[in-house]
């Protein structure tokens, strides 16, 4: 099932929901105008700092470029994708200068960083039973730039391909330097996030001695641009037992040692998965959920740009109701929790606004394996980085070598 098959007309409800989405982007672009970008990206979504730090920009170069945007979406000239498309390109001339120059280090933080660019320029920006133009464009080139960089990390991205119900996942996979047939963790995003993310979390776990897979699957990033299939948890089952099948029979890294860090919803499609393939070992829930439909209402409803469209975009929803209903049917580990038999650690914020860690105590009352849980103060989504990242690598490096 694709997002909207290629000739199909869009229904008269599909349509007067992108009415509605429409009216949405020129309510967020008015309060740009009106009360600044930071209060409009508080309402919309949340400051892309959490996310653009880690991926390697400055705090100074996140505010410079959003200081120069005019509007939210096609509010005028200079639109977020347009100039975070533009901070991109300048990144990656900068990457390809010094590439030129044999200054292969500067190259890779240089063309990764306008990778970065290219993924925010689009992760907020969604409509009903399609892709935006912006949105897919950010998807693709931030992947095509990803793999400009990628032979001059200091630990080399390689691009693997995975035959998976009719076409191929394309994650990348990175060994750590010195380890015989290492550990694998398989990264995967939630809604909004890619592989593009997941280079980052990589970094803690091959400095630990294991090797990671970062992955795309149904409804996310470079998959589902190029497929247009949205997400089903069965589907995403059937996407990391392929990589599993994978890691089973490659020489390079230990196929029976193998544990899965899902981010927010990509939390609940690995424990979703792990349930019924038993070649998973451990999973890292950051932060974890046991149902959407326990927090849809609270989190998504009250805007529509940009959570709600994101969960409908994610799942393939092609009017506003269907896409809700997806999520509450599909997002869940009601049918697999007698099954979760592994042990996970879910690390989440006490005040986290879109997943909230009351969600990680029903994941430990409702599951039949060890569930250990780690709280952060704020409202940080899965915690701050700097700090929950280094402690989950730790925690999967237990399970995956003792």
């Amino acid at each position: 099932m694709n997002m909207m098959d290629e000739g199909e007309q869009p229904s008269a409800e599909t349509l007067a929901d992108r009415r509605l989405v429409e009216d949405g982007y020129a309510r967020v672009n008015a309060m740009w105008k009106t009360q600044g970008a930071t209060a409009t990206l508080r309402y919309v979504h949340q400051l892309p700092h959490g996310r653009a730090i880690p991926l390697g920009l400055e705090l100074s170069e996140i505010d410079r470029i959003i200081a120069s945007c005019d509007s939210f979406y096609r509010g005028g000239y200079r639109d977020w994708p347009t100039q975070w498309f533009k901070a991109g390109d300048q990144y990656l001339q900068r990457g390809r200068k010094a590439l030129a120059r044999n200054y292969r280090e500067t190259a890779s933080q240089m063309t990764f960083t306008a990778a970065a660019c290219y993924h925010i320029g689009g992760y907020m920006h969604h409509d009903i039973g399609r892709l935006l133009p912006e949105e897919k464009h950010s998807m693709l080139r931030a992947v095509e730039i990803y793999w400009e960089a990628a032979p001059l990390f200091s630990s080399p991205s390689t691009l693997i391909e995975i035959p998976y119900d009719g076409t191929t996942l394309r994650p990348f996979l990175r060994l750590p330097a010195g380890v015989q047939r290492p550990p694998c963790v398989i990264l995967i995003g939630g809604a909004n996030s890619n592989m593009i993310n997941m280079h980052a979390v990589s970094e803690y776990y091959l400095a630990r001695g294991m090797a990671t897979v970062g992955l795309d699957g149904p409804g996310q990033g470079e998959f589902v641009a190029r497929t247009g299939r949205p997400c089903r948890i069965n589907a995403y089952d059937r996407a990391l037992s392929a990589v599993a099948d994978w890691a089973t029979n490659d020489a390079q890294i230990d196929g029976k040692s193998i544990g899965i860090y899902g981010r927010a919803t990509g939390s609940l499609l690995a424990m979703h998965a792990a349930a019924k393939d038993k070649r998973f070992k451990a999973v890292v829930a950051h932060p974890g959920a046991f149902a959407v439909a326990n927090y849809f209402n609270q989190a998504f409803v009250h805007t529509l740009v940009s959570h709600r469209l994101e969960m409908c975009n994610f799942v393939g929803g092609k009017t506003l109701e269907e896409g809700e209903r997806l999520c509450r049917e599909e997002l869940t580990l009601e049918h697999v929790a007698s099954h979760i038999d592994f042990p996970i650690l879910t690390v989440c914020s006490a005040d986290d606004e879109t997943m909230p860690s009351t969600e990680s105590a029903i994941l430990k009352e409702r599951v039949k394996g060890p569930v250990e849980i780690l709280t952060f103060s704020g409202k940080g989504h899965g915690g701050p980085s700097r700090l929950s990242l280094p402690l989950e690598a730790d925690w999967m490096r237990d399970r995956l070598t003792n």
